[in-house]
């Protein structure tokens, strides 16, 4: 039991909230400005004998146009909510990009009843620049930021037996039996830290233990970040350690959002936390006695 950790519980930083009707500046949308044709809405098919230089087929037909604008819209305001992960707002922005087609989408305000404005909604290229622009100008509305508050402990000496099909390590600072590693890298640094000279206890962090931060993604998504080890040293400092052997889009923002949970969880309890990512090049270069020279050896190749 003298290999436990304590893992505080923080409320959550980044929140999901719905957006209110009140708080939507539709204004401020720029126009499409797409202008509307006043063309006859058809197609002419010819075939014409290349050999006799004559023609021979000449057909012409009239192009699909929706019947109701209300579908085509409502279509638009599903597509938006999907890639804004609101699914449960479509009451609140349908009326909007109503709205929006209405008064801002052509270069004149329009009449959804207009042959012309249906066939334009129909287009591909109008759906695109639609969809985009709203994704754009709501993306970051679908999120607030509140100052996080400590809610509990996680102790990893609570954690319940659970099974594991990949890698594992015997190491001895780990209140576990075994450490559970997803690959090589994994087993290296746990070997480490299991001889480090200043490593008290550490532990693979896995979802089974309950601990993660939710961090936004490259593509505004709200998604939640598992890091790779815990780590109690003996100046009774704390370290989230993130083995990382290949870099993914979303390093930098999984790195600075961990960064902050750490200095939220030294301002929110009597203890020091702090992160370290270590790549596996820089990591395979040396031979680190502690992780305090870890620490040092790769902070000065920043």
């Amino acid at each position: 039991m003298d290999k436990d950790i304590e893992i505080p519980i923080l409320s959550p930083r980044i929140l999901i909230k719905e957006c209110q009707l009140d708080e939507i500046e539709i204004d401020k949308l720029p126009s499409l400005a797409i202008p509307l044709e006043n063309k006859i809405l058809e197609m002419e098919y010819i075939a014409t004998d290349m050999f006799k230089g004559m023609e021979v087929v000449r057909r012409r037909w009239d192009l699909p146009v929706p019947q109701d604008s209300k579908g085509v819209i409502a279509y638009y305001t599903d597509q938006i909510l999907k890639q804004l992960k609101m699914p449960g707002a479509f009451a609140t922005f349908y009326p909007i990009v109503k709205k929006y087609v209405i008064e801002k989408l052509f270069s004149e305000r329009v009449n959804l009843n207009d042959p012309r404005v249906l066939y334009k909604l129909s287009s591909p290229e109008v759906q695109e620049k639609l969809i985009k622009l709203f994704v754009e100008a709501f993306k970051d509305m679908t999120f607030i930021e509140k100052e996080p508050e400590k809610k509990d402990f996680i102790k990893l000496s609570n954690t319940s037996p659970f099974v594991w099909s990949k890698m594992l390590y015997p190491a001895n600072r780990c209140i576990f039996n075994y450490v559970p590693c997803d690959n090589d890298f994994e087993v290296e640094i746990a070997k480490f830290l299991d001889r480090a000279e200043d490593v008290v206890a550490f532990s693979k962090i896995v979802p089974k233990i309950g601990f993660f931060v939710e961090y936004k993604d490259a593509d505004g998504n709200l998604r939640l970040y598992y890091p790779d080890f815990v780590v109690l040293t003996s100046n009774n400092e704390y370290f989230i350690i993130e083995a990382k052997g290949r870099e993914d889009v979303d390093v930098e923002r999984k790195d600075k959002r961990i960064k902050l949970w750490c200095e939220d969880a030294t301002n929110l309890t009597k203890s020091s936390w702090f992160f370290k990512r270590v790549d596996q090049e820089d990591f395979e270069k040396y031979r680190f006695k502690s992780v305090k020279e870890l620490i040092l050896t790769l902070k000065n190749k920043e």
